[in-house]
């Protein structure tokens, strides 16, 4: 399978990661989940965030799972745990790995936690020092706040409007978000894209609610899930469930996750997928 925009009828693009590439709100999310942790594991949570983020981490990164039970990283490929590692990087012999995770794993966002992108990397380290999952949320609620204000500018992505309002027309354009409708709507604002879609679909539940929301999108504008392109910079949320309903995609990489055979086109960011866009349709 391979891209073609001449068939396609619907994007769905992602907000997070991928209509806007501002990064500096995970800083202030890690703070503040930092800040409700015991005062005796903080300054071990934030050296390993910032190792993390410069891929030193000697188990953690970006496309991984996380056990909150059993405190575990998983390295996951086609559904299946190939590796299982201790928080210091140390192994899990093959044979335990496969008692405990026999068959495939999808992640659930409770016990089998998602990393797939940077929002979830403050929780994840967190949840090793005995966060509150609660807490995650209501600091999440607080960052969202902070990013709709008036005092937090954003920059929008260089000729992404003028590449949203060039394809309309021409295909349904769609956001789909598992973030909160106000604050997404602030930011659709802040990067020059509120009131362009054709649809919006907030909290969407991703990955288990991209299949609901992907056959309305097919049965609402006659389109075929071949049809659909699903835009985003979350393997597990965007790409793979949308690649298993048939539907063409793009996976926004800038962490260099991605593998050949992961999407239709693999891009480091949208800056780079704009021409394609514009010289497809």
């Amino acid at each position: 399978m391979s891209l073609d925009l001449t068939t396609v009828r619907v994007i769905v693009y992602d907000l997070d990661g991928t209509v806007y590439d501002d990064t500096r709100h995970f800083d202030l999310y890690a703070r503040e989940i930092q800040s409700h942790l015991p005062e005796s594991v903080q300054e071990a949570f934030w050296a390993d965030y910032t190792a993390v983020l410069g891929s030193g981490h000697p188990a953690l990164q970006i496309g991984t799972f996380y056990d909150r039970e059993k405190d575990l990283v998983l390295k996951p490929r086609a559904g299946k745990i190939v590796h299982a590692l201790h928080w210091d990087g140390s192994e899990v012999p093959d044979g335990e790995r496969e008692q405990l995770y026999p068959g495939t794993v999808a992640p659930d966002q409770g016990r089998i936690v998602n990393v797939g992108d940077l929002w979830w990397v403050p929780t994840t380290i967190s949840s090793h020092y005995g966060g509150s999952r609660e807490k995650h949320g209501e600091c999440f609620l607080k960052i969202r706040d902070v990013m709709a204000g008036d005092s937090f500018a954003m920059d929008p992505i260089p000729q992404l409007r003028e590449t949203v309002l060039a394809l309309k027309g021409k295909v349904v354009q769609v956001l789909a978000t598992n973030s909160p409708q106000p604050d997404s709507e602030a930011i659709l604002s802040k990067v020059g894209l509120l009131g362009l879609l054709d649809r919006h679909y907030f909290r969407s539940n991703k990955p288990a609610g991209l299949l609901p929301i992907f056959l309305e999108l097919s049965e609402l504008y006659g389109a075929q899930l071949g049809q659909i392109l699903s835009i985003g910079d979350n393997l597990v949320n965007e790409i793979a469930p949308a690649r298993a309903m048939g539907c063409q995609t793009v996976f926004i990489d800038p962490h260099s996750l991605g593998e050949e055979d992961d999407a239709d086109l693999i891009v480091p960011s949208m800056r780079e997928l704009i021409p394609i866009l514009r010289a497809g349709f």
